[in-house]
């Protein structure tokens, strides 16, 4: 009888063991991002100091473990970068899902600086006083000019 129920009991527990570890097998590895890069450029690599990046047109790759690509999907809050100074070969440090990489080779221009023929001066209308030399004077002189004083008319 005892060896009737060990045998029971082991017959039980094969048969739980059966329902609990369906195969001896090892699941299959999971999918994960191992890294991203920029593909394509975007279409603007030049900026004026205090511009915001345009990423139109660059195209970001996730690399999965499988070796399978796909476009990344990014926001505003994915570019990291400073256009706060001028200079050439600056970068733009692009994060996605923990993985980083950078787009180098930006130029940030200096801001145009303003000439002294392109200075902006304020107006300051002066009167005219008829037979000064200023140019608003001749100029209310020459459209005046050829008119008769009117007369009152007399009915």
């Amino acid at each position: 009888m005892k060896r009737l129920l060990t045998l029971a009991l082991t017959g039980a527990f094969a048969a739980m063991a059966a329902f609990v570890i369906p195969s001896c097998s090892d699941p299959a590895p999971e999918n994960t991002l191992v890294s991203i890069a920029v593909t394509t450029p975007p279409a603007k690599m030049a900026y004026d100091i205090g511009e915001t990046f345009d990423p139109a047109g660059m195209v970001v790759t996730a690399t999965y473990s499988d070796e399978s690509t796909a476009p990344a999907t990014l926001t505003a809050e994915n570019y990291t970068y400073d256009f706060s100074t001028a200079g050439t070969g600056k970068s733009v440090t692009i994060t996605w899902e923990g993985k980083t990489t950078a787009l180098t080779g930006v130029t940030v221009n200096a801001a145009p600086q303003a000439t002294e023929r392109y200075k902006t001066v304020p107006f300051v209308p002066e009167p005219a006083t008829r037979g000064s030399s200023t140019p608003r004077a001749r100029i209310s002189s020459f459209a005046t000019a050829g008119f008769r004083r009117a007369t009152p008319c007399l009915a």
